[in-house]
């Protein structure tokens, strides 16, 4: 078993919020429900990128895991068990900010390597260690000392993107249970599935 962090294939195009208003958005990403409340929100290609925007399956806007109309029609059911879909309007198409809703007091913070400040709330985590038996039954999850920071993504959702041969995904290795890795050999290593490759 292991665990990822889910991020961008920086060789793809991102987006960003059109209007300034939006841009702490990420601040309301939680862990807790946002879609009774949620505006449509407008989203613009950040760059000009040699692969273009509307060519991803997958954008990160800050710590907001984005998903394309194709992505959630592979991954639909999964994303649902973890998180809200919530619209965001863009120009190339339907795109979908995933606002995971899963928190896990996984982080086993004896062994994981963490700076703290003073009040002894953890500001960094340098090394991940998870206590298995509190991730091996979902595939997509936030810790609660850092609630709106990264999405992390179990292994088994990995192989889903993969499977489908979606685009734009990249997966950072934070931490495994001993298991053999086919995706990544070292730890922090990138993973994109698209490509099969690792580095």
């Amino acid at each position: 078993m292991r665990v990822f962090r889910l991020t961008q294939d920086h060789d793809y195009s991102g987006l960003a919020f059109e209007r300034e208003e939006d841009s702490r958005l990420y601040v309301h990403f939680d862990g807790s429900s946002l879609s009774s409340e949620w505006p449509i929100v407008p989203v613009v290609p950040a760059d000009d990128d040699p692969v273009g925007v509307d060519q991803s399956d997958f954008w990160t806007r800050g710590t907001i895991p984005v998903f394309s109309d194709r992505a959630v029609q592979h991954l639909g059911k999964v994303l649902l068990r973890h998180g809200e879909l919530l619209p965001l309007d863009a120009e190339w198409g339907r795109v979908h900010a995933l606002n995971v809703t899963v928190v896990r007091d996984a982080l086993d913070e004896s062994e994981a390597r963490v700076a703290r400040v003073s009040s002894g709330e953890i500001m960094s985590i340098s090394r991940f260690v998870f206590r298995p038996e509190l991730v091996y039954d979902v595939e997509l999850l936030k810790i609660p000392q850092k609630p709106r920071a990264f999405v992390m993504a179990r292994d088994s959702f990995v192989e889903r993107v993969r499977r489908a041969e979606l685009v734009g995904f990249s997966f950072v290795d934070l931490w495994h249970d001993e298991q053999p890795n086919p995706y990544a050999s070292a730890e922090g290593r990138r993973y994109r599935p698209a490509s099969g490759t690792t580095g």
